[in-house]
């Protein structure tokens, strides 16, 4: 999904470069609506309601592995945020489970 030369984040963050004629050039960017880094942890655990967008997240990360702050904790997608999308993430996304959120939201 996402490779090496790709940026997430805060669009302050992007370094643009310039070429040998010295025009700004910038990185490859990924745009999407979905902004996971709103999702809220306690106790080192997400706990906020959950939507249509959540379960694609979890979709697209089941059963990766190694998922950390780097990646927003795939996306959101590992709710007990041990590192691994899987049955228990699906159960946490399914208790705080929410119909009523929009699925751009």
């Amino acid at each position: 999904m996402f490779g090496p030369n790709e940026l997430r984040g805060d669009l302050s963050e992007i370094a643009a470069f310039t070429d040998d004629e010295n025009k700004e050039i910038l990185p490859k960017m990924v745009i999407c609506e979905y902004r996971p880094y709103d999702a809220t942890y306690s106790n080192g655990e997400r706990d906020d309601a959950s939507g249509l967008v959540d379960l694609l997240r979890m979709s697209e990360y089941w059963l990766s592995e190694g998922n950390d702050k780097t990646n927003y904790h795939a996306d959101g997608a590992d709710w007990d945020v041990n590192g691994t999308v899987n049955l228990l993430d699906f159960a946490k996304m399914a208790a705080k489970w929410n119909p009523a959120i929009a699925e751009d939201e």
